[in-house]
């Protein structure tokens, strides 16, 4: 996985070194990332994807037919491509994962992981949305997971630091502290 890390650093940034291509990072990411979550979820098309039992030919033959019918675009189906032909579709997730930090970065967003008890409003949502926009001097985009076991409160995790406000935390504060 770490090595995977490694080589989608170079490829996302060898494919972004085009202004038009950084133009569209954002759609690029969003492709990716979908593409990624499918192949995840289905190990027959990963398994496709990256058997060598498989022709490069017909895995060229296949994505086109994808691209075509999800729509996707141009940059998306020649970085597809790329990766096909060089034998790395292994690291579409890790590449996901990277196109959405340079977007981020590139967009002047922040993502932060809003961890609670129960499914907030979506009026609360964006109240806590707005306040990390102003704390962090970015736009946030926030990511909600929910976790019963923290029973109350909330968790924040996003540029590398973490806030944790849970009940759950709070005890094992004050336990840690006697």
């Amino acid at each position: 996985m770490i090595a995977n890390k490694r080589v989608a650093k170079r490829y996302a940034k060898s494919f972004l070194y085009g202004d038009a291509v950084k133009k569209n990072i954002a759609a690029l990411a969003e492709d990716t990332k979908a593409l990624a979550g499918d192949f995840g979820s289905d190990s027959s098309i990963n398994e496709f994807f990256t058997s060598p039992l498989n022709s490069r030919d017909v895995k060229l033959k296949v994505i086109g037919n994808i691209a075509k019918k999800l729509e996707i675009s141009s940059i998306t189906l020649s970085l597809l491509k790329l990766l096909i032909n060089k034998d790395r579709m292994e690291i579409l997730t890790s590449l996901a994962e990277e196109f959405e930090e340079i977007s981020d970065r590139i967009n002047d967003r922040i993502r932060i992981k809003l961890t609670t008890a129960y499914e907030p409003s979506v009026s609360e949502l964006e109240e806590i949305a707005e306040k990390l926009s102003q704390y962090f001097g970015k736009k946030a985009v926030v990511e909600r997971s929910i976790d019963p076991g923290i029973v109350g409160g909330f968790k924040l995790e996003g540029d590398g630091k973490l806030i944790d406000m849970s009940i759950k935390g709070q005890i094992r504060k004050i336990i840690s502290n006697l």
